[in-house]
């Protein structure tokens, strides 16, 4: 089932990249699939749901919400929090770390080179789950909170 799993996953990073990148748009359609196979990787034990890591994580991008309501959309809310149902607490850390990291570094980039000022979120929010969920653990203990 894992493998099965990991590729459904894969399909709805592409689609969720896909249309985020083009249309700077997270289709809800593609949210209810994650959600259908978070609940499947539970059932599974492929992943592990930990509320607290929800909590903070949906607290923490609400008040960035809240803060700069133009620099995230509700699909970039949405997802997070999907994405955080099966990440322990340090996945989650590492999850969010890599994906501000990676977005300020590209959107420095593009806004240096191209003066683009507005870059859409999703793909690092893939790029820092995909990370999380295979090195997660490990940056965690190299950073000493794993």
């Amino acid at each position: 089932m894992e493998p099965l799993w990991f590729l459904g996953v894969a399909g709805i990073t592409a689609w969720i990249c896909y249309t985020d990148l083009r249309y700077y748009w997270i289709p809800d359609g593609a949210i209810v699939v994650l959600v259908l196979l978070q609940l499947v990787a539970w059932y599974e034990h492929l992943a592990v749901y930990t509320p607290i890591t929800v909590l903070f994580i949906s607290v923490f991008f609400g008040m960035v919400y809240y803060a700069y309501p133009q620099g995230l959309g509700t699909g970039d809310i949405k997802l997070v929090i999907v994405l955080s149902l099966g990440c322990s607490f340090w996945e989650g850390f590492v999850m969010v770390w890599v994906a501000f990291f990676l977005a300020l570094l590209v959107s420095v980039w593009l806004w240096w080179r191209q003066g683009v000022r507005m870059i859409p979120f999703a793909p690092f929010l893939w790029s820092g789950w995909w990370i999380a969920k295979c090195l997660g653990n490990t940056i965690g203990g190299w950073i000493g909170i794993g």
